[in-house]
């Protein structure tokens, strides 16, 4: 049997002495910045196989990257043609939850989400990206922002006392590949549902191209 270890925890110490850690863990975490926090629920790191961005925890699926697996070294790679359409959700859904733990409402237009303090590195949120759907591949992408901001059913955002009772919003993409026979819809919700379904007129999805 073979085994991979694609991410872990590792704890700096173990104790059943909760008071040693607001006294150790700031100690640790002045000669090692890596440790997620110095309370009790963060004292530890993460290691995972790849970048998440600019999030700090491994628990962000939509961030996770692709395996192959193949039967021989020579076979080429074949990216998932899902994966640009699941990308630009991702993005969109990063982007509208900064925007309502700030405003306190979601945003039907894209356009008001393209702002450093709604998108960047820090919330995994690639605001170039998303400018790029609306102009050079707005004939590839077709993005579609619903909103329920009187709605009081869905996830509540930047609060730390109920997690539920907040306004809802569905993002929905279209895509189509130039030169390529496939169709990829999606969406995402407020809860990070995420749904994403490819089709092709061949059968058998393509290969995304990797360079």
């Amino acid at each position: 049997s073979l085994f991979a270890d694609f991410s872990r925890a590792e704890h700096p110490f173990f104790t059943s002495n909760a008071s040693l850690f607001a006294e150790l863990c700031p100690v640790i975490r002045r000669s090692q910045p890596t440790l997620l926090g110095a309370d009790q629920w963060s004292c530890y790191w993460e290691w995972a196989w790849q970048s998440l961005g600019g999030h700090k925890y491994m628990h962000n699926p939509d961030n996770f990257g692709f395996l192959q697996f193949t039967n021989h070294q020579q076979e080429k790679l074949c990216g998932n043609v899902e994966w640009p359409a699941r990308y630009v959700l991702a993005q969109i859904y990063q982007a509208e939850v900064a925007y309502v733990q700030e405003v306190g409402s979601y945003t039907s237009q894209l356009t008001t989400l393209l702002r450093d303090s709604f998108c960047s590195v820090t919330n995994a949120c690639n605001i170039t990206d998303l400018h790029e759907v609306l102009t050079t591949y707005r004939d590839v992408f077709k993005v579609q922002i619903d909103v329920d901001n009187s709605a009081t059913r869905c996830v509540k955002y930047g609060t730390d006392k109920n997690y539920t009772g907040g306004p809802c919003f569905t993002a929905s993409v279209s895509m189509q590949m130039p030169g390529m026979h496939v169709k990829v819809r999606g969406s995402i919700k407020e809860n990070r549902y995420l749904e994403v379904t490819a089709t092709s007129d061949a059968g058998d999805l393509p290969c995304l191209s990797l360079t």
